[in-house]
């Protein structure tokens, strides 16, 4: 079982096969091309139509689970089972929509009856819901189906198949409307779309407090959910494909919430009525949503007052922004150069400037839309970077101490200089775990990284969402940020020792 399993975070994610990785002696991967934007970046062009032909049994409908030749059979859902049965939970998305928590949700999002639009019909649910036009009957049915992952097929459906098709490059395929998800860069960017949102798919507050999951996506997590039914297969061997997927996964993720921000701000700086500023879901959510009843900074006030514990010394009172994805998530230049040594021509990711503008009482919407722009182009020449090394096959093949040094700057970035925690927020320290269990489970929890899982079940435990009978709360109600101190400075020892001990 793997140790992630007790943090209840929200929704679940797809992807396709990966190239396997380059000669280990080829360090240097080509500069990322001139526009300096990844290929795959929002929707591809095209029609969307139902998978129809992709479901035949010729084609991908061969009707053995898990079988190749039968990819469609292994993704549609099981109508016959229950849900805790092994399923892609894509196959429901649509059929959710007509459920208890959804009625409920659109009842309280309006009061008024006869505005009321049911959740199958509201154009904001079918955005992620579905794929294509709410029109098309057929294509709704089928919730997120082939084409939301694979493309509208219109312009490759007859040619697919083909030697020819199979010469292009992953950027020819991506202009005839095809998403090239060997290439992971591609893959989580089109995840991303839904699970963080974009300009013209969100989750904000006001749909979370309604009933909506939050949308806290990391992509290693829901990768290896243990119900997950996948119809692929990965091709990269661990320890590669675990932690480049979470490298990548966690510079993919901030650059759609950065710019599902820009999108917010924007439409705000131009007064629209329709978008609220500032937008609490940007926020921390247990900056607010905790318990009353007793002090979770039990420590002493003189030395960690609350909000002034954080290297980003924000004012107190101040709702930290974003935790979620950009404690991390930023920090894409030191991440990458453990994997990619010489990455010289791509400038670091400086979040500070929109942090501090994010984390005022009162943020500037036009400076936020500025400020998100710019990160949101920091972020990309570093997705076209690293989407050009998988392409070319030119990354390093990751060691064992590749992987300890990984685990070393995660852990060691959760703490001061004087050993204290350097984030208190239940967001930044879930985000180090998750990236420590990925490391750890992509090297089989042995070496390098023996002795991880004792502190990494400490984490753990810390962090999830506790049970009180049959019901889970909401929220980390037991989260002490104080008992994280330990285990994050054995973890630190550990893949700070050559020896791993």
């Amino acid at each position: 079982m793997r140790i992630v399993g007790c943090l209840i975070l929200g929704v679940a994610v797809a992807g396709w096969a990966v190239g396997g990785p380059g000669d280990p002696g080829r360090l240097t991967p080509p500069r990322p091309d001139l526009s300096g934007t990844p290929y795959g970046l929002g929707k591809p062009a095209g029609v969307y139509a139902a998978a129809t032909s992709c479901s035949a049994a010729a084609c991908h409908g061969g009707g053995q689970v898990g079988r190749v030749g039968s990819e469609h059979t292994t993704w549609a859902a099981d109508l016959s089972a229950g849900p805790a049965a092994p399923h892609d939970p894509h196959a429901r998305a649509y059929r959710v929509l007509f459920n208890d928590a959804s009625r409920r949700m659109t009842e309280l999002l309006e009061p008024n009856a006869a505005g009321r639009v049911p959740a199958h019909r509201n154009a904001l649910c079918l955005a992620c819901h579905m794929v294509g036009g709410e029109k098309d009957e057929t294509v709704r049915a089928e919730g997120v189906g082939c084409a939301a992952c694979h493309g509208p097929s219109a312009n490759w459906l007859t040619t697919h198949y083909l030697p020819e098709w199979k010469g292009l490059s992953h950027h020819e395929k991506w202009g005839r409307g095809f998403v090239p998800t060997k290439n992971l860069v591609a893959r989580v960017l089109n995840c991303a779309g839904c699970h963080v949102g974009g300009a013209d798919r969100e989750v904000n507050h006001d749909l979370i407090a309604a009933g909506h999951p939050r949308l806290a996506f990391e992509y290693t997590r829901f990768h290896y959910q243990q119900d997950y039914r996948k119809h692929w297969e990965e091709r990269t061997p661990q320890p590669d494909f675990e932690v480049r997927a979470w490298v990548i996964g966690q510079a993919v993720s901030l650059r759609a919430a950065v710019d599902l921000l820009r999108a917010r701000a924007a439409r705000v700086a131009k007064n629209d009525p329709s978008t609220p500023w500032p937008e609490v879901s940007e926020g921390s959510c247990y900056s607010c949503h905790q318990s009353i009843a007793r002090d979770p900074f039990p420590e002493s006030r003189k030395d960690t007052p609350r909000g002034l514990a954080s290297p980003h010394s924000r004012a107190s009172g101040a709702v930290p922004w974003q935790p979620w994805y950009s404690s991390l998530g930023g920090s894409a230049s030191e991440y990458h150069g453990i994997l990619v040594p010489d990455r010289s021509g791509v400038a670091p990711v400086d979040l500070t400037p929109l942090r501090k503008e994010m984390e005022k009482r009162n943020p500037n919407p036009a400076e936020v839309a500025r400020l998100a722009g710019r990160a949101v182009e920091e972020l990309d020449a570093w997705l076209a970077f690293w989407q050009t090394a998988e392409d070319t096959q030119t990354f390093v093949r990751l060691s064992p101490d590749q992987s300890r040094d990984l685990g070393r700057v995660i852990a060691g970035g959760a703490l001061t200089a004087d050993g204290k925690l350097a984030e208190y927020d239940w967001d930044s320290v879930a985000q180090r775990y998750l990236g420590l269990a990925a490391v750890y489970h992509a090297n089989g929890g042995a070496d390098p990284v023996a002795g991880w899982r004792g502190p990494l079940d400490q984490l753990r435990k810390g962090l999830a969402f506790p049970r009180s009978g049959a019901d889970r709360f909401d929220s980390p109600r037991d989260y002490r940020p104080a008992d994280t101190v330990a285990p994050f400075t054995r973890l630190r020892t550990i893949t700070t020792s050559r020896t791993g001990r």
